[in-house]
């Protein structure tokens, strides 16, 4: 049924692959990350950033004198899969990922990284909305997009799921994105690996970009 549904979806012009989608770019480091002196405003995005299809070979450079979060204060982001439907979902609240898995046929794929709860210096929202009609949660830190998907690919906005870094320099890891035609499914993982054979099977993720920068272990 989600098949069938994805085929009619698709004939109305929705662009759900990110006109920023970078796969096959060339380059091993983001040009537009650099070392800062002074970073006591997080920049907030007003289009999604591009970024390389693979990890950095080297750790980025941090700033040392940014005014980051406490990792102490990071709270671990949930991660279920529900496979009949082809869904992930992402939550930091323990009592909704029980619910999906006991009502409504999810399974746990345990933790993807660390976040915040609430907003912490140097962190940006990372939003969540909902398509019913196709079955897919989708998470993004920039609310242009937010509101292109609401207005135009009948998403609805649900809630700020957490508080993540926007770049680099607080010393995060890449929270990496993909999107699969064939199940209309967003996918979101931490793992470089994980985001590299993903687009193999019928399923078939296909890269998108790094949406953000998450704390890879509670401290």
């Amino acid at each position: 049924m989600k098949f069938i549904s994805a085929l009619l979806f698709s004939l109305i012009p929705l662009g759900l692959v990110s006109a920023t989608a970078i796969a096959g770019r060339d380059g091993d480091t983001d040009p537009s990350v650099t070392p800062c002196d002074n970073c006591t405003e997080t920049p907030t995005p007003t289009q999604p950033p591009t970024y390389p299809t693979h990890p950095p070979t080297t750790p980025p450079a941090v700033c040392h004198n940014c005014t980051c979060a406490d990792p102490s204060a990071a709270v671990p982001l949930y991660r279920a899969y529900n496979d009949p439907k082809i869904d992930h979902f992402y939550t930091v609240d323990k009592k909704e990922l029980e619910d999906s898995i006991a009502n409504k046929g999810y399974k746990d794929e345990g933790v993807t990284g660390y976040c915040f709860k609430d907003q912490q210096p140097g962190t940006v929202p990372l939003y969540r909305l909902y398509n019913d009609k196709i079955v897919d949660h989708f998470y993004t830190i920039s609310p242009v997009e937010k509101a292109d998907y609401v207005q135009g690919h009948h998403y609805k906005e649900e809630c700020i799921t957490c508080y993540v870094y926007p770049d680099c320099r607080c010393g995060g890891l890449p929270l990496y994105r993909s999107y699969s035609t064939y199940g209309t499914d967003h996918f979101y993982t931490m793992s470089a690996s994980e985001w590299n054979n993903a687009d193999s099977g019928k399923k078939g993720w296909e890269k998108e970009r790094v949406e953000a920068y998450m704390v890879p272990c509670s401290a």
